[in-house]
């Protein structure tokens, strides 16, 4: 999607209305604002102008549309082509019809004969809500940091069983190994169905539910690698985990305190003696047979 302002090009809304004298009049109060507008009467004309015409950046859609499709179906299958912001604009104003279209898309919900002011300011507040969440999004995809989005998925008793994966960025795949074809969609039980996974889904439950430190260092079996993990919530039952491989550097600090283990037990058993002194002539250490 394009914003406005910056590249002055004309937005494009596709108006969705079965009644077409509102459909004229909306049309109207859009172009004047310097929208070009597409209508549709009908959900399955919405649906063919979005596959038909890519430069759509924004729908309004009606909810009853008469005979055919509603507009919420409608939406839901225009939202499965491509990821366009979604304005409802409807003369329903009961709590379930609103909320089945939050359990939508999230960009707004008009009511009918608000007038022209509202229907404007949602618009352009869809545009930049619109623009934030693709913001978002590259700046997620683009990450050097690898992270990964989890939903925990529970027992029969209610305790935390698996995480299904949600969203991984590229960092992600070059840190772990697991590119997102592999995961998504899927949990870390169907990805690693043996006992490996326990420690893992534990490890998130207790931070999560604070019983650990949000940052861990956890060692994973199956690709022998060692991870710094950080966890933290993000709404309901998601949690997002950002990833870093710090299998090199593990091995490289184990290796220097096994070089330091070596050289302290040659130090203390050597049978000459070995003093150590600074450039003052000041004595730092001194092995057992330095001191007899």
């Amino acid at each position: 999607m394009r914003t406005n302002p910056v590249d002055f090009e004309p937005l494009n809304i596709l108006l969705v209305e079965d009644e077409a004298l509102i459909a004229l009049a909306e049309k109207r109060t859009l172009e004047r604002e310097g929208y070009v507008v597409h209508t549709a009467p009908t959900g399955e004309h919405a649906i063919e102008t979005v596959i038909d015409n890519t430069a759509i950046d924004l729908v309004l859609m009606d909810i009853d549309l008469g005979s055919g499709i509603d507009g919420t179906v409608a939406a839901e299958r225009i939202l499965d082509i491509r990821e366009l912001p979604i304005v409802f604009l409807s003369s329903h104003t009961e709590a379930e019809i609103v909320q089945k279209t939050e359990g939508i898309t999230s960009y707004g919900y008009i009511v009918k004969n608000s007038g022209d002011t509202v229907l404007l300011a949602s618009i352009r507040m869809a545009f930049r809500l619109h623009e934030s969440h693709r913001l978002i999004e590259d700046t997620f995809r683009h990450s050097i940091t690898g992270t990964c989005v989890h939903r925990f998925l529970y027992a029969a008793d209610g305790t935390p069983h698996d995480c299904e994966y949600l969203q991984v960025n590229q960092a992600f795949e070059q840190q772990t190994g697991l590119s997102e074809p592999e995961v998504i969609g899927r949990t870390i039980r169907d990805i690693y169905p043996g006992p490996e996974a326990d420690p893992v889904i534990q490890l998130y439950a207790d931070v999560l539910a604070g019983r650990a430190d949000a940052r861990q260092t956890l060692y994973f079996e199956p690709s022998q690698s060692w991870f710094e993990l950080s966890v933290f919530a993000t709404r309901q039952d998601e949690f997002t985990v950002i990833v870093h491989n710090v299998t090199e550097r593990t091995a490289a600090t184990q290796a220097l305190q096994e070089s330091e283990s070596r050289y302290r037990q040659l130090f203390e058993t050597i049978p000459q003696g070995v003093v150590h002194q600074a450039a003052d002539g000041t004595i730092i250490s001194a092995n057992p047979a330095a001191e007899r």
